[in-house]
């Protein structure tokens, strides 16, 4: 029933008062577990399918640009679906349309062969919906754009229109400008293995200079993505034109106007872009919602410099912390250095209203220490500073504490919601500021805002900190409340 209900998605939510027939049922079932890639033969796509691998040769080339189009874009479970540059010269973008009506269920890996000197991107268009399984994984030498648009408008007028299967009379040369979304654009959806807490959950590797999911909303469910190093784009939105810009990297530009769409992390869902300088992560929509002890994280190495996380909503940000004693204790946004000479990420918060509940935490932090897996070995992080806090919002409230005892110890934790900036140890390591300007400040029931070094000795380390912690400045043009603990306290 699970997969029934990603590959129907939309059609076969009870909810709609939709009832299938038998035979209806068995149809679409059978056309979901038959997951392949096929050519609608408008461009000069071939594919060559062996067993559940299934090579992309050939589509029409202009310049730089090869252009495939597809009925059908579905990767099986463990598939493999590479496209091949063997016969191609010189590529730097792919552009792939799917134009037959179903949904892309990509459950495998996608790859580019040869890998070359220099980096090509891959743009996957599916107005009707793209959905990414356990076994979803990704290695792609430049970006990887996943939308649900209806075209890719490019900078002499050109559109690739994936809401038809004809052939353009003539294909362009230049660049890719805008992802044009229109009213009927479709969710993208990520279905990933159930875990209480991510930590226990081997993540699904999106291996890419970006990674950017574009479509009507964005739900990232029991799904851990890791794109190390590499730049995370969510968008959520329709009747937009989102832009590119940065070919390297494939960074999207606002539209002037859209209707804003959701964004949601259900079931321990975790977004990472951890590495030696830990990637950006760019996030824009309606609202924004993190449950169940999901997170959004990035974590510097030593001497590198964090490219920090934005999230701008229209409306709210909502961090609801956790909801099972096996959920990481502190779930929520956060930037992280892991080695000494690193300066973490920014956090910057744009919203009408941003909730913060049940534990969750909006930090930027130094643990203080790294641990060598090879030599087994714990060293002190030192001469860091983490990341820099930033909310401008109307209404900020930070309330109450996680409930749950450690399942470990059985102890209660009263762990409190927080906007923080943290050091834990160390030698000459600094927290960032906090910035809130806002209509309305709420800290209620233990919730708090800090900037704090704190002695914490881990594995014999030195518990004496040295180091200085960030100002905190609070603009509350109407009122701020402080009320209540934790029940700790």
């Amino acid at each position: 029933m699970k997969k029934l209900s990603v590959c129907l998605d939309f059609v076969t939510r009870i909810s709609t008062g939709i009832i299938l027939l038998p035979s209806v049922f068995i149809l679409l079932w059978n056309g979901c577990a038959n997951a392949q890639i096929t050519p609608d033969g408008s461009f000069n796509t071939e594919v060559i399918k062996d067993g559940n691998q299934f090579t992309i040769n050939r589509g029409s080339q202009a310049g730089s640009n090869l252009f495939h189009s597809f009925s059908e874009f579905s990767v099986p479970n463990g598939g493999l679906a590479t496209f091949d540059l063997t016969n191609a010269t010189n590529i730097t973008n792919i552009f792939s349309r799917v134009t037959g009506g179903n949904i892309s269920q990509i459950d495998g890996k996608i790859q580019i062969i040869p890998a070359g000197s220099n980096p090509v991107s891959l743009f996957l268009l599916n107005p009707s919906g793209i959905v990414f399984g356990s076994q979803a994984s990704l290695n792609i030498s430049g970006s990887f754009v996943a939308t649900t648009a209806d075209s890719i408008r490019f900078a002499d007028g050109f559109k690739f229109d994936a809401t038809q299967a004809t052939t353009p009379p003539l294909l362009t040369m230049s660049v890719p400008v805008g992802l044009q979304l229109g009213s009927n654009a479709r969710t993208i959806r990520t279905e990933g293995t159930p875990a209480l807490n991510f930590l226990n959950r081997p993540a699904q590797s999106f291996k890419a200079q970006t990674v950017a999911l574009v479509g009507s909303e964005i739900d990232i469910n029991q799904s851990s993505i890791a794109n190390p190093d590499g730049r995370v784009e969510l968008w959520a939105l329709q009747n937009a034109e989102v832009g590119l810009n940065n070919q390297a990297q494939l960074q999207l530009t606002s539209p002037v106007t859209a209707d804003w769409g959701m964004i949601s992390l259900r079931q321990a869902s975790y977004i990472d872009t951890s590495g030696k300088n830990g990637g950006a992560i760019n996030i824009r929509g309606r609202g924004l919602t993190l449950q169940e002890g999901s997170s959004i994280a990035s974590t510097t190495g030593a001497s590198g410099r964090g490219q920090g996380i934005t999230v701008k909503t229209t409306e709210f940000i909502d961090l609801l912390g956790v909801s099972d004693p096996q959920n990481y204790d502190t779930p929520g946004l956060f930037t992280t250095v892991s080695g000494s000479g690193a300066k973490a990420g920014d956090i910057t918060i744009e919203t009408e209203s941003l909730r913060i509940q049940n534990g969750a935490w909006l930090q930027s932090i130094n643990n203080g220490f790294s641990f060598d897996f090879s030599t087994l070995r714990t060293f002190s992080v030192n001469d860091t500073t983490t990341g820099n806090i930033t909310v401008l919002a109307k209404d900020v409230e930070v309330s109450g504490y996680n409930p749950f005892p450690n399942p470990f110890t059985g102890v209660a934790n009263f762990r409190p919601s927080a906007i923080t900036t943290l050091v834990n140890s160390g030698k000459r390591n600094n927290s960032g500021t906090i910035t809130i300007e806002a209509n309305q400040v709420r800290l209620l029931n233990g919730g708090r805002i800090s900037a704090s070094i704190i002695g914490f000795p881990f594995f014999g380390l030195d518990s004496i900190t040295i180091g200085n912690s960030g100002d905190i400045s609070i603009q509350a043009s109407e009122s701020l409340e402080i009320n209540g603990t934790t029940a700790g306290d």
